[in-house]
């Protein structure tokens, strides 16, 4: 089974991408999302202006 996920590649690239569902280890949850949103460190995140971000950074849904 496959995701959907968007991949900020490097600062102002950005993409989405099938990927493979994730599978839940021993001690852990999986939560469906049925909605997501963006905040200013993804905005950061995307321009390039957030020290804290390294590349390629993904998001799954």
């Amino acid at each position: 089974m496959k995701v959907k996920a968007v991949f900020i590649n490097k600062p102002g690239e950005i993409e989405t991408r099938w990927v493979d569902y994730p599978q839940k280890k021993e001690n852990e949850v999986l939560i469906k999302v049925d909605a997501a949103g963006i905040c200013g460190s993804d905005i950061g995140a995307f321009r390039g202006t957030n020290p804290l971000v390294t590349y390629p950074k993904s998001y799954r849904s």
